[in-house]
């Protein structure tokens, strides 16, 4: 899948879940979307726990997800991004999510 692919999937996931989702009840909305002058940002969080957070930068896509079920995830108290110092560099402007 092309990077494109994937953010036009994500685009029209968002414009969806607004235009299903009542503007009183925002806590139900599946799909929240943030912009800067330097990324996009779609975090998609099923509110059972799952969450995908998904940073397009210029030059590259972040991808960064948590599933409660996986037996992976649920052997460590927080999640910490690990990427080389490199290409952490080169998104020196692209404020990485980080879960609470």
């Amino acid at each position: 899948m092309e990077w494109n692919d994937v953010y036009k999937n994500l685009e029209a996931l968002y414009v969806l879940d607004n235009a299903i989702t009542d503007p009183a009840k925002d806590y139900l909305r599946l799909v929240r979307k943030t912009q800067t002058d330097n990324d996009t940002r779609y975090v998609v969080d099923n509110g059972g726990g799952d969450i995908l957070d998904v940073v397009f930068a210029q030059n590259a896509i972040v991808i960064k997800g948590f599933d409660h079920e996986n037996r992976i995830n649920s052997s460590f108290l927080e999640w910490k991004l690990i990427a080389p110092r490199a290409y952490l560099s080169s998104l020196k402007d692209v404020s990485i999510p980080q879960r609470a």
